[in-house]
């Protein structure tokens, strides 16, 4: 299902829509790989299935995730994982946690995440002409949930609801280790 925002746009049709979705998912599946990571395109074809995950793909290092699985029972799993290469010497350092969360907690999670009407937006931030990004953090956000996907990235944002999220999440995922 396409969100209002999108149905809106009549030089989109719910294919191309979907077609960008699968694209971006895919531009970082092999990030998502080396943190072992699930991918929620493949999760959201589960019509029970409902996650959340804020990701941060820096440019020297492979990302930072934060995904919040929810559980039949209302609460949820809050996942954080990060891996960085460390001189050969000295191996991987892989950072894993996954922490309980209350079902109050994942209801206000979800209600925030509703309330910022991230889906309102177009799924990628289109960089204009004549700009060239050196150098950015890229910031996605994806949803599972209902047998839909939904997928959002931004560049280094500076403000607005994706930098809200990401603030909202990490904090939440530093809390809990």
């Amino acid at each position: 299902m396409v969100s209002p925002a999108e149905q809106s746009d009549s030089t989109k049709s719910a294919d191309d829509v979907s077609k960008v979705r699968s694209e971006l998912e895919r531009s970082f599946i092999e990030e998502l790989k080396a943190v072992d990571e699930p991918s929620l395109l493949e999760r959201s074809k589960d019509k029970s299935a409902e996650s959340y995950r804020f990701i941060w793909l820096f440019s020297s290092r492979y990302p930072l995730c934060v995904r919040l699985d929810l559980l039949p029972d209302g609460t949820g799993i809050l996942t954080t994982r990060f891996y960085r290469q460390l001189p050969a010497k000295d191996g991987d350092s892989r950072q894993n946690s996954e922490v309980r969360v209350s079902k109050e907690e994942v209801a206000s999670f979800v209600a925030s995440v509703h309330k910022l009407g991230l889906w309102s937006l177009p799924p990628a931030q289109p960089v204009p002409k004549g700009v060239y990004i050196l150098d950015a953090v890229r910031c996605v956000f994806e949803e599972a949930s209902h047998g839909k996907y939904y997928v959002l990235e931004r560049l280094s944002p500076r403000d607005g609801p994706m930098l809200e999220l990401g603030n909202e999440m990490y904090r939440w995922a530093r809390q809990s280790q």
